[in-house]
């Protein structure tokens, strides 16, 4: 068995030697560009947390594993940080959701103008269902019919929707 404080030399003196393109080697591939320094010094930490427990025949290859390990970890944890928001990127997603509230608005209130051209009946159907999550058997029983006439009144209050002018 190889002595303890070889095996620690021989992966300082790789770190010390590939420091330098450990470096360029998170450049391209870093969660973030800042982070390239925090993840080469990483790699030193973990080389003495834990070191390999043999000699090893390629220093240099084992500090490229410890090293893609060490960006896998950088790049989950990132994925799972909740994302930061710039002001910029507020605006826009203000701006978007106005936007979209008012095509939900606008949408809704055409649903209503078509649920109108229908008999009461059909809108409460689909408005237990669709809002309610009511089983057909369960609309039957609240609006006092049976289940056929609750699937009756779906479809057509689809076949209408559909048939709409959108």
């Amino acid at each position: 068995m190889a002595d303890r404080g070889a095996i620690d030399t021989d992966v300082e003196k790789a770190y010390a030697a590939h420091k330098d393109t450990l470096r360029a080697f998170f450049e391209g591939r870093a969660p973030r560009k800042d982070a390239v320094e925090d993840l080469t010094q990483e790699v030193y930490v973990e080389l003495r947390l834990r070191p390999p427990a043999q000699a090893l025949r390629d220093p240099a290859l084992y500090l490229y594993k410890v090293a893609w390990n060490v960006l896998r970890r950088a790049n989950r944890k990132l994925r799972r940080e909740p994302k930061a928001l710039d002001d910029e990127a507020l605006e826009r997603l203000d701006a978007q959701r106005s936007e979209d509230a008012s095509e939900q608005l606008a949408a809704e209130e055409y649903l209503a103008h078509l649920l109108g051209q229908l008999p009461p009946m059909y809108g409460a159907v689909l408005v237990l269902k669709l809002r309610e999550g009511l089983t057909y058997a369960q609309i039957a029983e609240r609006l006092g019919t049976s289940t056929r006439s609750v699937k009756r009144h779906m479809e057509r209050v689809l076949a209408h929707l559909r048939n709409a002018q959108w």
